[in-house]
């Protein structure tokens, strides 16, 4: 077995694993294997109730710097901009009892900002957009790929939404104080958008997928459905207590096709005891879903990490496809 495919084994390995009873709801593990990408990994994994992605990444910066200059504050980029699945099986989504304890396959895929950005302004729309729009058309080309009849089936995306009305991290020491704008803890929603198909947007035009991305979020962002969900889960939890939420949100996972999760990190390369960070990625597991994609910027790269159900989806061709949808897409705006 190569060291490759030994590694992955050992990142789906702590996925899946579940924390042992009396311990911390974190881990870190530290594998000092090269490969090529960087000297060593560090992966932390944390439990979702100690709080959500916000606060995660808030307390990951906590302990982070800038790597040129630590004494200089990390900069963001700006956010400024220019119906459930039936339970039928699809070549994303294996409807297997049981699939969030099943091992996973992660990916990774890198995008530049910089293209993203051409896209964003050709289109007068928003980097969110843009990336949804490139996800939704590559996992149609794998799926007409794996089977031909599954390009009219519907497909649901579930995205995860910050409720937050905050537009940067918060230190630990700042979330923690009674009056925080970006409190600690889990203050989240979701919103279903429906992935279009390719006999909606023949694959000619593919920048409609983009358009078609940027109408749907757009109006359910303007609803208030957002906002009424989170607080209904809110007072789910004060009444019944933070189990039933949990399998609230389940069902609705398992109505879904697929998860779609979007965090926005620093410009600047950060550090870690004066050790350059390369590459920064995040993932969720045990969730009831055969693909979960998750989105974070970094150093001017846009990294995206699939979650795949092992053995059910082809990680490789769904890069591929993906891959093929960014530069399809790239392509068409430039002659916008």
């Amino acid at each position: 077995m190569s060291m490759e495919k030994q590694y992955g084994e050992y990142l789906s390995g702590i996925a899946m694993e579940k924390f042992p009873k009396n311990k911390p709801l974190w881990e870190a593990h530290i594998i000092k294997y090269p490969t090529k990408n960087a000297a060593g990994t560090l992966i932390f994994k944390f439990h979702h109730a100690i709080g959500d992605g916000y606060t995660i990444m808030g307390l990951l910066l906590s302990s982070l710097q800038r790597h040129d200059d630590p004494s200089l504050p990390l900069l963001f980029p700006s956010k400024s901009s220019s119906s459930s699945n039936n339970n039928d099986e699809t070549p994303i989504r294996s409807n297997v009892e049981g699939v969030e304890f099943l091992p996973i396959t992660i990916s990774h895929i890198s995008f530049s900002i910089h293209h993203i950005k051409e896209i964003k302004s050709k289109l007068g729309v928003t980097i969110n957009d843009v990336i949804t729009g490139i996800i939704f058309y590559g996992i149609r080309l794998y799926m007409q790929d794996m089977d031909y009849k599954s390009g009219k089936m519907k497909s649901t995306a579930m995205a995860i939404v910050n409720t937050r009305n905050v537009k940067d991290y918060h230190t630990v020491q700042d979330m923690l104080k009674t009056n925080a704008k970006g409190v600690w803890g889990n203050h989240i929603s979701y919103m279903h958008v429906s992935v279009p198909t390719l006999q909606d947007y023949p694959i000619s035009n593919p920048l409609q997928f983009v358009k078609k991305a940027h109408n749907s979020i757009k109006r359910k962002k303007n609803s208030f459905a957002t906002i009424l969900t989170e607080k209904l889960l809110r007072m789910e939890h004060k009444l019944k207590g933070s189990e039933e939420v949990s399998k609230n949100i389940h069902r609705t996972l398992r109505n879904s096709s697929l998860l779609i999760s979007n965090m926005v990190g620093p410009m600047e390369q950060m550090a870690l005891a004066n050790h350059p960070i390369k590459d920064l990625f995040f993932t969720l597991c045990g969730l009831p879903q055969s693909l979960v994609v998750t989105i974070l910027s970094y150093m001017g790269m846009l990294r995206v990490t699939l979650a795949t159900e092992e053995g059910f989806i082809d990680e490789r061709k769904l890069v591929w496809n993906l891959n093929k949808a960014f530069e399809e897409i790239l392509h068409e705006a430039e002659n916008v």
